[in-house]
């Protein structure tokens, strides 16, 4: 959402803008932006205060009506205050678009942050829950094993990995993981048994193994 209102912040300062330069073609197009009041207009952006430019002389005709003339000047500074007045109000504006935009960039910076914490902090405690999950199911299986007749445990070691089967047998009681091991009789068997004995002897850790609750 916060993407969006900053899309539609740009949008708006962006037609603003082209306003104000439509406003800036026409005054130069029509003679009645001189570098002087552009140098002014210029400072109103920058957020210096105006300061009215100098009263132009207009050069009457000889021939022109003095009634005449007088309407026509009149007519130009009429037409000229108001598209200054509109040229103004569109800078106010573009200036206040920007700050608008410049909070709410901030504002999704923020935003972000926040977002990226609550992600952290939930994927923490997904990772606990699994942890959690993953001991209670290795108890478990390890209180079936621990009563299981030995050669059906010994049947459901030889489809684990060597560090899962020794997890278990670690944690059993003596005499229970002794009986287990009883039970490796075929040379399939009793490799595997010589290759479990030897992580025993190691005392590795395998506590944090991924798939022994899944297994189970």
């Amino acid at each position: 959402m916060g993407k969006n209102i900053l899309k539609m912040l740009w949008m708006l300062l962006l037609l603003h803008a082209l306003t104000a330069l439509g406003l800036i073609g026409y005054g130069l197009a029509t003679g009645r932006f001189t570098p002087d009041r552009m140098e002014q207009y210029l400072a109103t952006w920058q957020g210096e205060k105006l300061v009215p430019p100098p009263e132009e002389e207009v050069e009457e005709e000889a021939e022109e009506d003095p009634q005449a003339a007088a309407a026509r000047i009149a007519q130009a500074e009429i037409e000229q205050e108001i598209l200054t007045r509109e040229l103004l109000r569109q800078i106010q504006l573009l200036r206040d678009l920007s700050t608008t935009v410049s909070l709410a960039q901030q504002g999704l910076t923020e935003e972000r942050s926040e977002l990226a914490e609550v992600q952290r902090v939930f994927d923490e405690q997904v990772q606990a829950m699994r942890e959690e999950s993953r001991d209670a199911g290795f108890q478990a299986a390890l209180d079936n094993y621990s009563r299981m007749n030995p050669r059906l445990a010994k049947d459901d070691f030889m489809q684990m990995t060597n560090e899962e089967a020794v997890r278990y047998l670690r944690a059993m009681r003596a005499d229970v993981s002794t009986a287990i091991l009883e039970r490796f009789r075929t040379p399939e068997e009793q490799s595997r048994r010589v290759a479990m004995l030897q992580l025993l002897e190691r005392g590795e850790d395998f506590g944090a193994l991924p798939d022994v609750a899944s297994n189970n």
